[in-house]
């Protein structure tokens, strides 16, 4: 699993020597400032960060407790506003950015930290002001969202990590204690149709997964969900009871009557089906109809057996459909641009309509599911495996 650090430079300019008429003396105070260029490219970027928090120490004695320090974007680059040191040996004990809610973002692990390992030199990170050099003291950081601050070294004090499962997010629907209802700022209303149950999640919690029988047992809204988005995600655990079947769906947002080839279809399709390649296991897929009728049809082969838990995640982000089984990548789409996704047709989990040539097929998921998300943006590979483990 690749992990994205981002390069955060302290950058240390020297003070002009300041002249009298009748002597000359300098200022024991050096400039620093503190910078950084985002240079992971996941969505996070739809986070804007706008302070660093940042604790320096020198021969033991605390210098700078948690000191605040604005941060100004100048061309995607953030400059932090100037802080004075005096010359000599310092090492940087926390280091904290955070967004205009003050919630952090990312920060740099401490040693004997679980995440120690997670970056070159984990803090106290030492450094060295001279007043006539520029020192450049390069630091690590890594996502706040992987664990908790004391798992990070940190104390515990009055800042909150992002979560950043909720950025972007349009649907969520857990199964807790045999409810379905939507955790997102949305509250979709979703209505029962037959005798839907619950079951054991993948955590063997009782009553924290929805069961569905295969004969006539789905959920839906009475709107779309999916309506003109420019990208998207779909993450659902499931355990279908059986891969011999044919189009049976997670996902539907299709007209509950024929659509033929020569008509401009327009249907947004989640489903598993028995493969050609693999019978004996089937296959994941979406068949895609975009705004401008073009369609994508997307397929790959999951190799294991029934009955077993596995996640399973589709993104898109305007130019690339990817798949995702348990983590990782298993098949990527190119998709022309400015492709819009979405219809006004209500969302089903559970029933699926599809399109063969001899007409309408109505399919219903047998087997359980649980953790239903969707996002109006496409999740990173780095999010969607923290999906996975979460």
């Amino acid at each position: 699993m690749k992990f994205h650090f981002i390069k955060i430079m302290t950058l240390v300019s020297l003070m002009s020597l300041l002249f009298s008429c009748s002597e000359e003396t300098s200022n024991p105070n050096q400039k620093v400032s503190f910078s950084f260029d985002v240079t992971d490219s996941s969505s996070r970027d739809s986070l804007t960060p706008t302070k660093v928090i940042v604790s320096i120490e020198q021969d033991g004695d605390e210098i700078k407790n948690l000191t605040s320090l604005e941060l100004y974007n100048s061309n995607g680059s953030y400059i932090s506003e100037e802080l004075e040191l005096p010359g000599g040996d310092f090492s940087v004990t926390e280091f904290l950015v955070t967004d205009d809610s003050n919630s952090i973002i990312y920060l740099t692990p401490k040693v004997g930290s679980d995440f120690e390992n997670f970056v070159t030199t984990p803090l106290p990170h030492l450094f060295n002001v001279e007043s006539e050099e520029s020192t450049i003291v390069v630091l690590d950081v890594i996502d706040a969202q992987l664990a908790s601050l004391e798992e990070f070294g940190y104390s515990s004090f009055t800042f909150n990590i992002v979560d950043y499962f909720k950025v972007g997010l349009q649907l969520y629907l857990s199964f807790d204690g045999g409810v379905v209802a939507d955790s997102s700022t949305n509250n979709h209303v979703f209505t029962s149709y037959g005798d839907v149950q619950f079951s054991t999640d993948k955590d063997g919690v009782e009553n924290n997964a929805i069961s569905f029988d295969g004969v006539d047992e789905y959920i839906s809204m009475s709107n779309s969900l999916v309506k003109d988005y420019e990208k998207f995600t779909c993450s659902v655990w499931l355990k279908p009871d059986n891969f011999d079947v044919e189009y049976v769906g997670f996902f539907n947002q299709s007209p509950d009557y024929y659509v033929s080839e020569e008509e401009n279809r327009d249907q947004v399709i989640g489903f598993f089906t028995r493969s050609k390649y693999h019978p004996t296991y089937g296959g994941f897929g979406w068949t895609i109809n975009f705004q401008d009728y073009s369609w994508l049809d997307t397929r790959f082969v999951y190799d294991d057996e029934p009955n077993k838990w596995v996640h399973y995640v589709s993104t898109f982000d305007g130019e690339v459909w990817v798949n995702y089984i348990n983590g990782f990548e298993v098949s990527r789409h190119e998709v022309e641009s400015n492709k819009l996704l979405g219809n006004s047709y209500p969302l089903e989990i559970g029933r699926t309509r599809a399109f063969p040539s001899t007409g309408l097929l109505t399919k219903y998921y047998k087997g359980s599911m649980d953790e239903y998300r969707v996002y109006d943006r496409a999740l990173s590979e780095y999010e969607v495996y923290q999906l996975y483990k979460k």
